[in-house]
């Protein structure tokens, strides 16, 4: 019986062990993590991609994480797949990290003049700048149709803003803000 008891014990202790183990475990975990963070985002700025990688992937899961594969994403966005960045911006919608990756792909689609890929990346309110090449690739897009009036409204407004100096402009843009197209 003595063995019977000791056994019963000794369960209890495990049972009580397990119990209490996740927490402790847990916030030791969350610091190796921080701390893996930090060397992570260390390796990217240092040039050692190879090293980021490696710890980004054993990162996954830490709360964190969407903030590293932005990092990355960020600094080659130019070698980049479309899909990826579409990707990210589904997964991380509403992180603020998404809106500044959606403006550096805009950025860098309007001056690749990627013009039907930046009208599918574009969504809410944006900067003037960005609005004006909205307005730049829906003309390129529409080619010789007739501009539609709500372009034209949207051309004069930001014509009116004073920001056409700044504007990628085509002939027929400046043409169209003028006059009814």
């Amino acid at each position: 019986m003595g063995g019977a008891v000791r056994l019963a014990m000794w369960l209890g202790w495990m049972l009580s062990l397990l119990v209490l183990l996740p927490a402790g475990v847990s916030a030791t975990t969350l610091d190796q993590q921080r701390q893996q963070f930090e060397l992570a985002m260390q390796d990217l700025d240092h040039g050692r991609d190879a090293e980021f990688l490696r710890r980004e992937q054993a990162l996954k899961g830490y709360p964190l994480d969407g903030y590293l594969r932005y990092e990355w994403l960020r600094k080659h966005l130019s070698a980049t797949p479309d899909a990826e960045l579409s990707a990210f911006l589904r997964r991380y919608a509403d992180w603020p990290i998404s809106g500044r990756l959606r403006t550096a792909w805009l950025k860098r689609l309007a001056k690749q003049q990627r013009w039907s890929q930046f009208l599918k990346v574009y969504s809410g309110k944006q900067s003037v700048s960005l609005q004006c090449n909205k307005a730049s690739a829906e003309l390129a897009m529409a080619g010789k149709k007739r501009m539609s009036a709500t372009l034209r409204d949207d051309i004069s407004a930001l014509w009116l803003a004073g920001i056409h100096n700044r504007m990628p402009a085509t002939g027929r843009l400046r043409r169209c803000a003028s006059r009814a197209c």
